[in-house]
């Protein structure tokens, strides 16, 4: 096949096609518009300057120019991109982030002051209950250390039993598993003790409760009464010179006036 009837059928050679130079001379550029039956361009093209334009800067400068304009995007792009962070974390993770949620919070909770008084009091019963118990304990470990187990009372009186031995009536008082007992050794001689029974308790742990003794005249016969005293409660034993005995009806409103005047 000729050149001829390649430019007649418009096929160009693959050789023009496929490898094109970068810088072309002007009966390259001829030739090669001969072939395709075109015409040479009547101006530049733009990506192509010209050799003076080139030498004198221009392009330079348009490309330093670019250049500076890319990355004057880029920093102002990070910039905007930490403040957008910057904003985030104020927003919802630092202090401010913080008021405003709660400020929203309290905006959006309507409730009952009665409802704010039953959740108080849901929190503070573990609290009651811890603080019952811990009181509990340490009554009981006080009265362990005081009274011992079984619970135990001492003291010496002279109610005028036995004086020829010239010593006081030694009284022991005890708790012993829920009966309250009372033994006197009159003059401290314990050959003539006397046993005095009192009530027995059936509350819980009716075994712990300390029983205590006091000594006064209830009925005005100038002789000294025994009183028995556990858990707020009071026995009165009177007093008859060899030993002690219950109180007569008779006697009974007269030694409730004097306990009340001593509690008094």
């Amino acid at each position: 096949m000729s050149i001829q009837d390649s430019t007649n059928n418009r096929i160009a050679p693959k050789s023009i096609l496929r490898h094109r130079p970068i810088e072309e001379r002007p009966k390259d550029k001829q030739k090669v518009a001969d072939l395709l039956g075109t015409s040479l361009p009547s101006t530049p093209r733009a990506s192509r300057p010209e050799t003076s334009k080139v030498e004198s800067g221009e392009v330079i400068a348009e490309w330093q120019r670019v250049k500076e304009r890319t990355r004057n995007v880029r920093l102002r792009n990070s910039a905007n991109h930490k403040n957008v962070f910057s904003v985030w974390y104020e927003r919802y993770i630092g202090s401010k982030g913080m008021r405003t949620r709660i400020a929203r919070q309290k905006t959006h909770i309507f409730a009952h002051p009665f409802f704010y008084l039953a959740l108080g009091m849901i929190i503070m019963l573990p609290f009651w209950i811890f603080f019952s118990s811990l009181l509990g304990w340490v009554h009981t470990f006080h009265n362990d250390i005081v009274y011992g187990r079984p619970r135990t009372y001492q003291t010496d009186a002279w109610v005028g039993h036995n004086t020829q031995t010239g010593k006081p009536s030694h009284f022991l008082a005890l708790n012993l598993n829920g009966r309250i007992e009372v033994i006197e050794f009159p003059g401290g001689d314990a050959t003539q003790a006397h046993v005095y029974v009192g009530p027995q308790l059936y509350e819980a742990n009716s075994d712990l409760i300390p029983v205590t003794l006091r000594f006064s005249d209830v009925n005005n016969d100038h002789k000294l009464d025994m009183i028995v005293l556990f858990q707020g409660s009071n026995i009165v034993f009177i007093n008859d010179g060899t030993g002690f005995r219950a109180p007569l009806p008779a006697e009974r409103d007269q030694v409730e006036q004097t306990l009340q005047h001593l509690s008094g």
